[in-house]
């Protein structure tokens, strides 16, 4: 059978297949996990060996779950390798939980090689890191620019107008991951006061005009403003 994205799977994958998976041909076994690698979806961890990204993926067979680690081809053109397969889940993936909020080197390392690859988002969801860390941990693509108050009051009443993430960075000439952090971090702050929170409820219902005019309608306003208006009492 031939695969859309082909692999090498490693004779010590195919052995530690049969001592954590299942003991059947070799042949079966290329050919299965082959086929959990054709459109898996995002890693579920990854780490840094030897100086190479390895992605970590789920994969199942006959019911019973592994994990499949993947290592780039060292050569262009080259297959991805299968150096080995997991029977449980890498320790990477249990102390994930309760990591503190510092970054060693090795993590920054591993953020540098999965931003070649990944989203900032898909970033997160590998490695359980904040928006924060992965941007901080990034390689710069272009100088860092701070948000005016202008920007944040054009982005923020943009937002309350049902603007997505794209349309707010077209406008205010910036990424679509800078409006997100920017997004982020203002629900951060907001949390944090209760005040603050309020305020923004009422400034977003000001500045959403449907909102207003169903509210006006609602209250009966507009047709006291035209009877005033048929009365002479005010000019329209």
């Amino acid at each position: 059978m031939e695969f859309k994205q082909p692999f090498f799977i490693s004779p010590h994958a195919v052995e530690r297949f049969r001592e954590r998976v299942c003991d059947i041909p070799a042949a079966e076994i290329i050919k299965s996990v082959q086929a959990a690698l054709q459109g898996p979806g995002l890693p579920v961890d990854a780490e840094v060996k030897h100086g190479k990204l390895s992605l970590i993926y789920r994969a199942e067979f006959r019911g019973r779950e592994y994990y499949i680690p993947v290592v780039s081809g060292e050569e262009e053109g080259q297959w991805p390798q299968v150096p080995t397969v997991l029977c449980s889940h890498p320790k990477f993936l249990k102390t994930r939980k309760h990591r503190s909020r510092f970054v060693t080197e090795e993590e920054k390392r591993l953020i540098t090689l999965l931003r070649q690859q990944f989203t900032i988002k898909e970033c997160m969801k590998i490695t359980g890191r904040s928006h924060t860390a992965i941007e901080r941990h990034s390689p710069k693509v272009r100088p860092f620019r701070r948000w005016t108050e202008v920007e944040k009051a054009k982005a923020f009443n943009m937002r309350t107008q049902g603007r997505t993430y794209e349309q707010i960075a077209v406008k205010l000439g910036r990424s679509r991951t800078s409006v997100e952090i920017f997004f982020c971090r203002l629900r951060k702050e907001v949390r944090e006061d209760p005040d603050r929170l309020i305020t923004l409820k009422v400034l977003s219902f000001c500045m959403n005009p449907a909102r207003v005019l169903r509210a006006v309608k609602d209250a009966g306003l507009v047709e006291e403003v035209k009877r005033r208006a048929l009365r002479g009492e005010i000019n329209l």
